[in-house]
């Protein structure tokens, strides 16, 4: 078990060994979400992980939708919850790829709807037996994203905000394209440079043939360390 301070709140975790627990973006993440969830607040996650996020938006007092593409999410999720003694009847974890566990009914019914998105490019293993396997993303680590970006609208209602994150590796100049496109009313609310992780550097030549064949920056190099560059962004539903 861990505990993980956001916010001056402090949240216990049951760990597992093949779902994600928070990294310090994740603790990032959580501070910004803090500052728009709201109590009573209908609120949507995509890739509850470990549940940290959702756990922090249910100390806020909001109802929580929380969906994962990992079979044991759920349930860790709920232990989770459990443990942080909040209120079972304001959470509804599920398997889930992206959306599809939504029904019609579900159309502009929350006011806000997140996802710290995995990035890895490529295709998972069919058995998902690894850990990282559950952080694949498609093509340039995109999958999530690009669904988050498109799709958000559908379920959120009028004034509603969606929030992700996009990072410089999946190519910055498609993300602002698809938000230009998908949404009227979008920002950056905050961007970092990040030191990109040991499971990242299986990638590093994948990313600067990119860089080449786009001519758009992926990664860059500091003191001989790779770094990518992570835009927090939010789209209001207008």
């Amino acid at each position: 078990m861990l505990s993980v301070e956001i916010c001056e709140q402090n949240i216990h975790l049951h760990d597992h060994p093949t779902v994600w627990m928070p990294t310090e973006f994740a603790q990032l993440f959580g501070k910004v979400l803090d500052q728009r969830i709201e109590d009573d607040m209908k609120v949507l996650e995509i890739g509850i992980g470990s549940g940290v996020l959702a756990i922090l938006a249910g100390q806020k007092g909001a109802h929580v939708t929380g969906f994962d593409i990992h079979p044991d999410a759920a349930d860790l999720c709920e232990r989770n919850w459990e443990l942080n003694q909040l209120d079972k009847s304001l959470c509804h974890f599920t398997e889930s790829d992206m959306f599809s566990a939504l029904q019609n009914h579900h159309e502009n019914s929350f006011e806000l709807v997140w996802s710290n998105a995995p990035t890895f490019p490529g295709e998972p293993d069919e058995e998902r037996s690894h850990r990282n396997d559950f952080e694949m993303a498609g093509e340039e680590g995109r999958y999530v994203l690009d669904n988050m970006i498109t799709e958000s609208t559908k379920w959120l209602k009028k004034g509603g905000r969606m929030v992700t994150v996009a990072t410089s590796k999946q190519s910055w100049r498609k993300t602002q394209e698809l938000m230009n496109k998908h949404w009227s009313q979008w920002e950056v609310v905050l961007t970092q440079d990040l030191l990109l992780a040991d499971h990242y550097h299986a990638y590093i030549d994948y990313w600067l043939e990119k860089e080449k064949h786009d001519e758009e920056a992926r990664i860059f190099e500091v003191d001989g360390e790779w770094y990518q560059r992570l835009y927090l962004i939010e789209g209001t539903h207008a």
